[in-house]
């Protein structure tokens, strides 16, 4: 066709091309076609593929679907087989699929008991033939195709298909697509089928049922709407047929049964009978596997819970394999009903469920394996009866495991909350602990550690200039469950960070504030809800630090299983470093990751999350990393989340770290760990820093995110996760020792510069050094484009003296000091700095704009004009000025150990002095209303000490 000089050419030359293919092409077709329908599993056919020239929807929506002509070939049909040029005819695969699809109708049993059965293939031709068997008790259909059908016609010769224990002396079988009779031969004391018996010219096809089986079928009978012309149907005869109907119909009529146990005393109780354990009358249903978790289902004046759990069985395991637990009250350690499911009755696949009737309208439940009696908590509990004291052991240690269903929840009120939907390079993140924020005694709160506590504080966000919170884990966890103990004072730590949650669906209890008169188990979602909402009358987003790379506890261990986890041998992974690692890419876990964020999103308002170690969400489950991850795919895909902040810590304990990778998952942003260590190098003074590297963390990290924006970029230089910004220029390496690890904990790399000392010291030189570096990393922040992000404690350089693991320290070393930074004249000075740094850039757009810096908008420099000197391995000098509109900016950082005289750009306006971290409080940072003109020498320079930084700006007058 390539050779063709002329349309007419090629028409001609393409009608002898199609003449050959099309054939083939139809013979192929047919084939395929009953494969779909006959093999194991369900037949998935599209619309109009049983029709052969034309489909009844095209795919590409270029004409309407021909309804008629598809109406006018099924009443044109035989009633019984047609000729053996079955795939020539218009009306051949449509035949063929009324004629599989009313056989599989009225003989089930074949394709849903039936065994599987291949069939093995003899002679010249044996290639270019699959065969298999589908067998019930004595009773087998058989289907044959034919491969590379252009050799078909010739050559059959001896090509056999061998039916081993399959079929009787001298059976005959009907053919249903042609009615025609096909008898099997005995070939060495084995029967056979012959192919050339089966397969002519054009025939490619058939589908092999027993002739002594088949009975005329009632004509009352009706066909399924989709193919509505009446056929002769092929039912199987008695007594094989009914048989097994007799067997469905006992199946369907008997009552489905469960054990409930009360006490040690076990009776059955069929499902519509009455049951009454203590004045209590039940009625037990099989119920539904979806949703997963106890939901509450209304039936007219009725009402019941629908409990669903997924648990796959270990090998061998019994059908009575999980039993539901109920209790009366949270207290209770012996439940008053125990109902123990039957598999056959109560399983789908790998989901147990069952509908209860007149239950209490509050009461608990847990689920127990076996003959186990741990009571394991249901992963998509709502609501736990946990312990409500921080830090205090319960007499009962498996309470902590029961789920709470309270038939009347109580009501909260929304007041028409919502989504503040604030632009993400406009956010200024507070990365904070919810009980470490007011838990110390200077927090002078009335609920201090808790929810409501935070409420308090609301005023000194909103004061700093933050309008995002980002919360360390929330979900439930145990923070007794801390093996170690600190060695200096004897005192058993506590896991106070949370990565270990225990209950994904439940705010952490111990954060909430519990009124001994009014004990309820739903105080926590109550106060965590009224915690959002406070947030969010402030203008403060609210976005969740979660944890779906590792589980805590071992209720999810005992009930799904290998399914939730990555394993190798037989054991837990450990890419998390935590001890077991989440298999976040299998389809339960994605759902149940999904379900989860939906839930946070649409019950308790929050506007995003932080993805701990987010790389083990795109693990295959051999570990290694998609390059698609389906997981990613479903948070970004799902519409409850399109307007929800997707944080990612893009690095795990395993070794991936993926920074860049997911910002272009659509909607996510990422920790940006190059701003953090780029910063922290060029800072401190390191002689191989790289300036060109700093300058482009300043510009929002244009090569990692230049396809994108800056504001995927979450900038920080220190969070909860390794030293305090006072630590980083006070300790050159970790102090852990009071973790009980003998500082094997927590990483040795920190970018950190002690200036001189280990630790406090009283050197006064070492001191106002220690306090303009700070001042250097706080002002790189926050003149940087992307989102900035400030570590709690930061505003007033806390110290956690050297610790760069603090996970198990609920102490002072992590709680949040107000009087450091209310009443210290040194935290006074600092927080003053940093609020007005917070404010100098909400102040001035061009700071925070969502674009990567233009060539017009900046122009970078050095100790001269225009120079940055960017291919100097000794450069330690990075100056821009930036175009406002009429106005300028002006940044120069000096990181080194000797004073320079800058050269300041020429403009028509007078630079005025915002910052120099050379300075001592107040002079280090002047409100630009207040702000004098910058002390700038004749000659146009301007003389900066060492370790230091300055911002200067035009004003246009008012």
């Amino acid at each position: 066709m390539e050779k063709s000089r002329s349309e007419q050419a090629f028409v001609s030359e393409f009608l002898s091309f199609f003449c050959v293919v099309e054939p083939i092409g139809r013979l192929n077709s047919v084939a395929q076609l009953l494969l779909k329908l006959t093999c194991p599993g369900v037949p998935d056919i599209y619309q109009g593929c049983e029709l052969p020239a034309f489909s009844l929807v095209d795919p590409d929506n270029r004409r309407p679907a021909d309804y008629t002509l598809r109406q006018t070939l099924l009443a044109s049909l035989p009633q019984k087989g047609l000729d053996s040029d079955v795939a020539s005819t218009p009306e051949g695969k449509l035949f063929l699929t009324r004629s599989v699809l009313n056989f599989r109708r009225d003989n089930p049993e074949f394709f849903s008991e039936g065994r599987y059965v291949p069939l093995k293939v003899n002679g010249v031709r044996a290639n270019h033939v699959i065969a298999f068997a589908r067998q019930l008790e004595r009773e087998e259909v058989i289907t044959v195709v034919s491969r590379f059908h252009s050799m078909l016609g010739v050559g059959w010769d001896n090509t056999e298909i061998r039916l081993p224990n399959i079929a009787r002396v001298e059976a005959e079988y009907v053919d249903l697509l042609t009615n025609s009779t096909v008898r099997t031969r005995d070939v060495g004391g084995e029967l056979v089928l012959m192919a050339a018996e089966l397969f002519m010219v054009n025939k490619s096809a058939a589908f092999l049922v027993p002739k002594h089986t088949l009975v005329p079928a009632p004509s009352a009978v009706s066909s399924p709407p989709m193919l509505s012309a009446t056929p002769q149907r092929a039912v199987l005869s008695r007594p094989v047929a009914a048989i097994l109907r007799a067997r469905m119909a006992r199946l369907q009529e008997q009552k489905l049964q469960c054990n409930i146990a009360i006490g040690f005393e076990r009776h059955e109780v069929g499902i519509g009978e009455q049951f009454d354990p203590k004045a209590y009358t039940m009625d037990i249903r099989k119920g539904t596997p979806y949703p997963l978790g106890a939901t509450i289902l209304q039936f007219g004046e009725e009402r019941g819970v629908n409990f669903a759990v997924y648990c796959p069985e270990e090998p061998d395991a019994p059908k009575e394999y999980l039993k539901l637990c109920l209790f009366l009250t949270e207290s209770e350690t012996k439940p008053f009903v125990t109902l123990t499911m039957n598999r056959d009755t109560f399983c789908t696949g790998d989901v147990w469920h069952c509908l209860v009737l007149h239950l209490p309208s509050y009461f608990c439940y847990g689920y127990a394996l076996n003959d186990d009696p741990f009571i394991n908590a249901d992963p998509y509990a709502r609501v736990l009866n946990s312990r409500k004291k921080w830090g205090a052991p319960d007499p009962a240690s498996n309470v902590i495991r029961r789920c709470v269903v309270n038939q009347e929840p109580p009501f909260f009120d929304w007041d028409g909350d919502g989504p503040l939907g604030i632009d993400l390079h406009e956010l200024v993140i507070y990365e904070m602990h919810v009980r470490g924020f007011t838990a110390h005694p200077s927090s002078q709160t009335k609920f201090p550690g808790t929810y409501l506590g935070v409420i308090e504080k609301i005023p000194q966000l909103i004061e700093l200039g933050v309008n995002a919170v980002e919360l360390l884990p929330v979900f439930e966890f145990d923070e007794l469950y801390c093996d170690t103990k600190n060695p200096f004072t004897g005192e058993k730590l506590k896991n106070y960070w949370g990565y270990s949650s225990e209950s994904f669906f439940f705010p952490m209890n111990r954060y909430a504030f519990h009124d001994e008169a009014q004990v309820s188990s739903h105080t926590a979602i109550l106060q965590f809800k009224e915690m959002v909402k406070a947030l969010h009358r402030a203008g403060i987003e609210v976005i969740l630090d979660v944890v779906f790379n590792h589980t805590g506890g071992f209720s999810f261990q005992n009930l799904v299983k290998e399914t939730y986890y990555i394993t190798s041998q037989g054991s837990h992974t450990n890419y998390s470093g935590c001890g077991n690692t989440l298999n976040c890419n299998h389809p339960v876990v994605i759902d149940f990751i999904v379900d989860c964020l939906k839930y946070w999103v649409e019950e308790m308002h929050v506007d995003g999350f932080r993805f701990d170690e987010a790389p083990i969400l795109g693990r295959a489950d051999n570990g290694t990393p998609y390059d698609i991850a389906p997981l990613l795919v479903a948070i970004s895909n799902e519409p409850a989340l399109s307007k929800t902040k997707l944080i990612a810590e893009a690095w795990d304990a395993g070794g991936l770290y993926q920074i860049g990778m997911f910002a272009h998952q659509h909607f996510w942003c990422e920790w940006n760990g190059k701003f953090r260590d780029g910063v922290r190098n060029f800072i401190k003074g390191t002689s191989a820093h790289d300036a060109r590297d700093f300058g482009t963390r300043l510009a929002g990290s244009p090569d990692i995110y230049g396809a994108l924006s800056p504001s995927h970029s979450i900038n920080f230089i220190t969070c909860h996760d390794g030293q305090t910004l006072m630590d980083l220029v006070s300790y050159a390496g970790k102090h852990n020792e009071a973790n009980g690890e003998g500082n094997r904990d927590g990483i040795n790399d920190n970018n950190s510069w002690n200036c001189g000392a280990e630790g406090a010291t009283n050197d006064a030189g070492i001191n106002v050094l220690r306090q303009k570096q700070i001042r250097n990393f706080v002002v790189a922040l926050f003149i940087s484009r992307g989102v900035p992000m400030i570590n709690m404690g930061d505003e007033y350089a806390h110290t956690k003296q050297g610790n760069n693991n603090t996970w198990c320290q609920d102490n002072e070393l992590t709680w949040f000091n107000w009087d450091k930074m209310q009443v210290d004249p040194v935290g006074k000075a600092f927080y003053r700095f940093f609020r007005g740094m917070v404010q100098f850039r909400a102040s001035n757009d061009v700071l925070f704009e969502n674009d990567f810096l233009r060539s017009d908008i900046i122009t970078w420099h050095g100790v001269r004009l225009n120079s940055p000197n960017w291919d100097n391995p000794d450069n330690r000098m990075v100056a821009f000025h930036l175009k406002q509109g009429d106005d300028f900016i002006y940044v120069c950082f000096n990181p080194s150990h000797y004073a320079t005289d800058v050269e300041i750009p020429r403009v028509d306006k007078a630079w005025h002095r915002i910052v120099n971290t050379a300075l001592s409080s107040p002079d280090d940072f002047t409100e630009e209303a207040d702000s004098k003109p910058a002390e700038i020498n004749e000659h146009g320079f301007f003389h900066m000490e060492c370790w230091s930084c300055i911002i200067l700006k035009t004003f246009t007058p008012k």
